[in-house]
């Protein structure tokens, strides 16, 4: 929606197909991430979406102390973010917009006369994608709990996990729990309830919810992924349909977004100063140096975990998958490009087809 919303200030004709997104999926955005979403919807659309305000984050993860991040966060439910920014789309009459009921509608068909085809249907984008790892996710459905009117998220780093709690008001709390490979429930409990009696979040769930393992979960890989496919105006991809982050660097939404304003680019530049093909090289490079940045980041943070040694397979695939992506990391150049040019005289044939994101019912 956000690349719908620039290319239409553009001067671009905008249809936006796919069904609305309607699973519920919890995230964390860090205050610079609020801040650019509501720069280019030009209003506090976070905050209009279903959301909870956390000033900080208490994090166990390289030594056994815990340090405080006093760095504001706010806890999104994105498909709720999706809807707010659908309908603010179709209000301001920006472009056309048809839904698909079902989840079958994976392909919608784009007016024949379509530039660029922006593809933002995240993970059920059928890319081919290579994966750095085996690590995945469990996630919970909100948890019923009261916590103590906590207003902080925790990480704590423990033997062969990590995890990740934030509060939902007063009454709820959210858990995600990583593994360096597939786990199996028991032995991840006991994991826990052996670990967790010095972390305040934690400790409260593992004593209040005791039956915690044998509630209803989604597993979900968290190891990096990137698009191995080569970028076409036919089929542009953009945030989990272009490359999947791992969380523990908290910044896949912002990530997202900013693909999502390459994308504008590249339109707005083939369209008024640069070839076609330059500007999809220029935007190849730029994502891939931004996976490549990703990749070392992961690897900086999992060699130095504390009980680091069910981690290093992990480490090890970040290496390789950076290695592979040397190759195509070269600058061949610079290329600049147009982010937004409503005055460059863009015709009605100049179309853009976005098919909007969704996700999967768990």
């Amino acid at each position: 929606m956000t690349a719908a919303r620039l290319l239409a200030h553009s001067g671009w004709e905008v249809e936006v197909a796919g069904p609305v997104p309607t699973s519920t999926r919890w995230v964390t955005l860090s205050a610079r991430t609020v801040q650019l979403i509501n720069d280019i919807w030009d209003s506090d659309i976070v905050t209009a979406a279903t959301h909870y305000r956390l000033a900080s984050r208490r994090v166990i993860w390289d030594t056994d102390a815990a340090a405080e991040v006093l760095e504001p966060l706010v806890a999104l439910e994105s498909s709720s973010l999706a809807a707010t920014m659908l309908e603010k789309f179709s209000r301001e009459h920006l472009g056309s917009v048809s839904s698909g009921s079902t989840l079958s509608a994976q392909e919608p068909t784009p007016a024949r006369s379509a530039q660029f085809v922006i593809d933002a249907r995240g993970r059920n984008s059928n890319f081919p994608r290579r994966y750095s790892g085996r690590r995945q996710m469990r996630v919970w459905e909100p948890i019923s709990i009261d916590h103590g009117a906590a207003e902080f998220a925790e990480m704590h780093a423990g033997i062969g996990y990590w995890c990740f709690l934030f509060p939902l008001g007063s009454k709820q709390l959210c858990l995600q729990i990583a593994t360096p490979e597939p786990e199996i429930s028991g032995t991840l409990s006991e994991k826990i309830k052996n670990d967790a009696s010095d972390h305040s979040l934690l400790a409260k769930l593992v004593e209040k919810v005791p039956d915690l393992f044998d509630l209803a979960t989604s597993v979900i890989p968290i190891a990096p992924s990137f698009h191995t496919q080569p970028i076409r105006a036919s089929r542009l991809p953009v945030g989990d349909a272009l490359m999947t982050l791992d969380p523990l660097c908290g910044d896949g939404v912002g990530h997202g977004v900013k693909s999502a304003i390459l994308a504008v680019a590249v339109a707005n530049s083939a369209a008024v100063t640069v070839s076609t093909e330059d500007a999809l090289k220029h935007f190849e490079l730029r994502t891939t140096r931004a996976f490549a940045s990703h990749l070392k980041h992961c690897r900086g943070y999992y060699s130095k975990i504390r009980h680091a040694a069910p981690w290093e397979g992990e480490v090890e695939s970040i290496a390789q998958a950076m290695e592979k992506l040397t190759t195509s990391n070269r600058d061949e150049g610079s290329t600049l490009l147009v982010l937004e040019d409503p005055d460059a005289g863009h015709s009605a044939k100049n179309v853009c087809h976005v098919k909007r994101p969704y996700l999967k019912q768990a």
